[in-house]
């Protein structure tokens, strides 16, 4: 009841123009709160976009120097497969002698495969990372794309309140000097007024 006498004296005392365009004023203060909130989050989705292609192109990077260490290990064997074939098909004067590159053939080869296995297993592990950073690469791009969707829109709805809020300023009198406070501080003294004459309008009273 004393919110419906205090809504009936603002409206008497600032007239209804006035008070739609103090409402429009909130509104607009509101939506440009949310167009900044939604330009951070759009700034943080971004940001991780980018964080993440940088780790997907970093991965590539080390996937390519794998690929090239596992090849060139490749070779290195089918090199001492063919020296061991040559041994064998030319035949050595001196047993020992072909004994000794035969115990360096095998030790190498127990090398060579064994950092190959290294390698492969580094280069499965690398192609995971890699998988799994161009899907959280995706994943965040598509999140950027959509909170700045959400950035636009609410920018839009900030700019049409504002662009309503200068149509009533201008069709009224209200200027950016009249604050809320005084408005308030001139309603209640209106309805202070109004009870020292027993609830009676001041015009009334008088």
């Amino acid at each position: 009841m004393i919110r419906a006498a205090l809504t009936s004296l603002a409206t008497r005392l600032l007239g209804v123009d006035t008070l739609d365009a103090l409402e429009l004023a909130r509104r607009y203060h509101a939506l440009d709160h949310l167009a900044r909130e939604a330009e951070d989050r759009a700034e943080v989705a971004e940001t991780a976009a980018e964080e993440y292609r940088a780790l997907y192109l970093e991965a590539e990077v080390t996937i390519r120097g794998l690929e090239r260490d596992l090849a060139v290990e490749q070779r290195r064997n089918m090199n001492l497969k063919g020296y061991a074939r040559d041994v064998a098909k030319n035949g050595v004067a001196e047993v020992s002698a072909a004994l000794h590159d035969l115990r360096i053939y095998q030790h190498n080869a127990r090398v060579r495969s064994t950092r190959k296995g290294l390698l492969a297993r580094r280069l499965e592990e690398a192609l995971r990372a890699l998988d799994i950073a161009r899907g959280e690469a995706e994943r965040h791009k598509w999140a950027a794309i959509g909170e700045n969707r959400k950035k636009r829109e609410a920018e839009r709805e900030r700019d049409d309140a504002r662009a309503e809020l200068e149509r009533a300023r201008a069709e009224t009198d209200i200027t950016p000097s009249l604050s809320t406070a005084k408005i308030k501080e001139r309603i209640y003294r209106e309805w202070e007024a109004v009870n020292a004459h027993g609830g009676m309008p001041v015009e009334a009273a008088e």
